[in-house]
């Protein structure tokens, strides 16, 4: 299992799949097992065989945890990459919808859920689909004004790039939300020394490119996804998959 998991670590894929099936047959109740295995598939693109894996593990991560966000994130940009863009956004919608009903208090953020709201604007944008791209605005509005209210270090990452959405913040301010750095060629340097810093990074300009997309900028929108395929296997995982997708 340690071997399978240092191969996912390193980006080396269908390397990882390989060693995860061969721990799947031994353990093929284990959550670490199937979990990993889930993660090699979707970093390997194979996004259909991933599917079934992530609903058997988030089934059981709602028995632990009933108000965890479990592995619905990542279903979402599943069913995205496999071109299911209605059962996307129909994922991607209920965890904005189970946040607001506080059914869903888990968020992988520190913003209030804001990841959820920026997943779905991305897809209802990307799509077309006004009426969704109002709900995740509304949503977003929402969390942006309890970041007005809220002392400075209340709500954290990725507040900022929805305070950017908003007009409220500059992406030289995203920038340096996620790095410490205003300067781009600045926070690329420091990402290649921090995972952390290259993870939240890659957030930064994928939204910047969504947000560039919503104004029309189509162009601006493809350079930023190009960045976000650039930075690699150690972007964040569901805007890697993303961007790759968009990057064909």
């Amino acid at each position: 299992m340690s071997d399978a998991l240092d191969l996912l670590i390193e980006g080396k894929f269908d390397q990882a799949v390989a060693a995860y099936r061969l721990d799947f047959v031994t353990s093929p109740s284990s959550g670490v097992v199937r979990d990993g295995l889930a993660a090699a598939l979707m970093g390997a693109s194979r996004y259909n065989e991933s599917i079934p894996l992530l609903w058997a593990q988030h089934e059981h991560e709602l028995k632990k945890v009933p108000d965890t966000c479990g592995k619905l994130v990542h279903l979402a940009c599943a069913y995205w990459c496999i071109e299911d863009r209605a059962r996307a956004i129909e994922v991607a919608h209920s965890l904005v919808a189970g946040n607001l009903a506080r059914k869903i208090n888990m968020a992988p953020d520190l913003a209030g859920g804001a990841s959820f709201g920026l997943l779905l604007y991305y897809m209802a944008v990307t799509a077309g689909i006004a009426e969704e791209r109002d709900y995740a605005k509304a949503f977003l509005a929402k969390l942006k004004a309890k970041y007005d209210k809220s002392r400075p270090t209340f709500f954290g990452f990725p507040k900022v790039s929805v305070q950017q959405l908003f007009g409220n913040a500059s992406f030289e301010d995203a920038v340096e939300s996620a790095s410490g750095e205003r300067s781009l060629a600045k926070a690329r340097a420091k990402a290649e020394i921090h995972r952390m810093t290259m993870i939240n990074l890659s957030i930064v300009l994928f939204n910047d490119g969504v947000f560039r997309r919503a104004q029309g900028d189509e162009a601006g929108c493809a350079t930023r996804m190009r960045e976000v395929f650039d930075l690699g296997y150690r972007a964040d995982a569901n805007h890697r998959y993303l961007a790759r997708h968009e990057v064909g």
